[in-house]
């Protein structure tokens, strides 16, 4: 199912953002995206392009695979 797969994509932006001390606002300004973007993906309910997550890895000074891979190394879909 589309949602099981956003989870670890959702988690881990959470988990990035606020280990960063950033807000959402903060992230979508540096990240070129709008807040409900954030909002969104945090909420579970977009699934996010390719190049939105390339920003937001950029923006959170992380490589992308921290975003969409999970724990045991297995990629998370994103959509294309």
């Amino acid at each position: 199912a589309l949602m099981d797969d956003l989870k670890p994509l959702r988690l881990k932006l959470e988990y990035w953002r606020t280990r960063r001390a950033m807000s959402m606002k903060a992230l979508a300004e540096k990240a070129n995206v709008s807040s409900t973007t954030i909002l969104k993906i945090e909420n579970h309910r977009y699934m996010p392009r390719p190049d939105v997550v390339n920003r937001l890895a950029l923006a959170l000074d992380i490589g992308v695979d921290e975003l969409v891979v999970d724990d045991n190394e297995h990629p998370i879909l994103i959509a294309s």
